[in-house]
């Protein structure tokens, strides 16, 4: 079998050039444990080629596969915890099979700011590319020389990119070539589910599920987790926190009625116009959401309240959030308050 026949096989598999290296002579086998892929909340397709992708390390180190493949990762994930465990698994499968130099280093967008720093980062044979949004801070000049620098020193090397698909995107749009070339095993992160967190927070409370208590904080993820504003590592650790130290769960926010919201509002003194033109935009919404056959008009929320302090400005406005959540046109029961200095 010709060697240019292996290397359009290998093309057509992995999607980027073949390159030869010379094979190392001596191989020292350290242990790496694979099962720890399953410890990683990515889609199982992802674990499946993960498993693949480690495996020819092993077979290359052992001698059992000639070629030298480069592998380069794209890790799409806000889950920063996850992120970490996945960066030393493959940091530790690439050390333990001797499959590049040893040479860990972290390239930050926000942190390195000078072609030097960036040259000397790429010079590392195990790179992390990390904090993408930085990147639009830097001029053309310097996104020119480092995405023609990456392309020098692409080769023999292990280098993973991470960040949520937007930022991936957003790297990938100054060479679009560059993707799938050089870097197509794209892993996606996902969210644990129920059971997951739930046993991960009886594991750090030290709760068994057989626990009168382990049933209710079942009871409590199952209500909040799915509608969680966090993501699942400031969820877990802000949960534990509380039963940790109260040796209670977090209090369920109830959902207002929408006579319990204009209840609050009718106690306030005066305001007779604004009461009024609030009932007006609530029954205007409600007509807009139920009628079909009307082409009633998008309604322009944007609002600016005037008058002395200590009228209710501030508290007309909460209660005006807790409405747009009840008629479901906000996702987010949640107002944000800054003052000028902010």
């Amino acid at each position: 079998m010709n060697k240019d026949y292996l290397a359009d096989v290998y093309k057509d598999f992995f999607e980027t050039p073949y390159i030869s290296v010379e094979k190392k002579e001596e191989s020292h086998p350290q242990s790496f444990d694979s099962s720890l892929i399953d410890t990683l909340y990515i889609e199982e397709e992802g674990k499946d080629f993960l498993r693949k992708i480690f495996d020819y390390m092993r077979k290359y180190q052992e001698k059992e596969e000639e070629r030298y493949l480069d592998f380069h990762f794209l890790l799409q994930s806000n889950n920063k915890e996850m992120i970490q465990k996945f960066e030393e698994l493959v940091k530790e499968a690439v050390n333990s099979y001797q499959y590049v130099n040893s040479g860990f280093g972290i390239l930050s967008f926000y942190e390195v700011n000078s072609l030097e720093k960036v040259k000397e980062c790429l010079q590392k044979n195990i790179l992390v590319i990390k904090d993408i949004k930085g990147l639009s801070l830097r001029d053309e000049e310097f996104k020119k020389v480092f995405f023609n620098e990456l392309r020098d020193n692409i080769h023999h090397k292990v280098f993973l990119i991470e960040g949520v698909k937007e930022e991936i995107d957003y790297f990938f749009q100054f060479d679009h070539t560059l993707r799938n070339q050089y870097f197509p095993f794209l892993f996606i992160g996902k969210d644990p589910d129920i059971q997951d967190i739930y046993q991960e927070v009886l594991d750090i409370t030290h709760y068994h599920r057989e626990d009168d208590f382990a049933f209710k904080i079942l009871d409590y993820i199952s209500l909040t987790y799915p509608k969680r504003e966090v993501s699942y590592p400031e969820y877990r650790d802000s949960l534990c926190r509380e039963i940790l130290f109260k040796k209670e769960l977090p209090k369920l926010e109830t959902e207002k009625t929408m006579e319990e919201i204009f209840a609050g509002l009718n106690e306030l003194v005066g305001l007779g116009k604004v009461k009024k033109t609030l009932n007006e935009l609530v029954d205007y919404m409600k007509l807009r959401e139920k009628s079909t056959d009307l082409n009633l008009k998008n309604v322009n929320l944007h609002m600016v309240f005037l008058g002395n302090p200590g009228t209710g400005k501030t508290t007309v406005a909460r209660i005006l959030v807790d409405i747009l959540y009840h008629l479901k046109y906000i996702k987010q029961n949640k107002l944000i308050e800054v003052s000028s200095k902010d």
